[in-house]
């Protein structure tokens, strides 16, 4: 299966790193690095791993926690022919309301 990246997952993504390495510590933004890296790979290889999400309006939206950064989410979609990660979220945000109709 092919692999794409949303524009707004990339952001997320950047936005996560800066915070920790400007905020916290560069160390912690590489081992959260590392850990998404890995979630990429589980998630390629078991496309199903996720946990559905009705709750949000996009349509086939699954969710996947961050090892060792519970409170992260990835959130993707499992395509035809490719995995699309749509966004990277705390999980304490209002997840619907970052995810409008498609």
């Amino acid at each position: 299966m092919k692999v794409r990246f949303s524009s707004v997952f990339e952001g997320d993504f950047a936005e996560i790193i800066t915070h920790f390495a400007s905020e916290v510590s560069p160390e912690l933004s590489l081992r959260f690095e590392n850990r998404i890296t890995a979630a990429f790979e589980k998630i390629v290889r078991h496309p199903e791993i996720g946990r559905r999400r009705k709750d949000l309006q996009q349509p086939g939206i699954r969710s996947f926690r961050v090892a060792g950064f519970e409170s992260y989410l990835i959130f993707y979609q499992v395509r035809t022919k490719d995995i699309f990660f749509v966004r990277l979220l705390h999980g304490s945000m209002n997840l619907p309301a970052m995810f409008p109709e498609a």
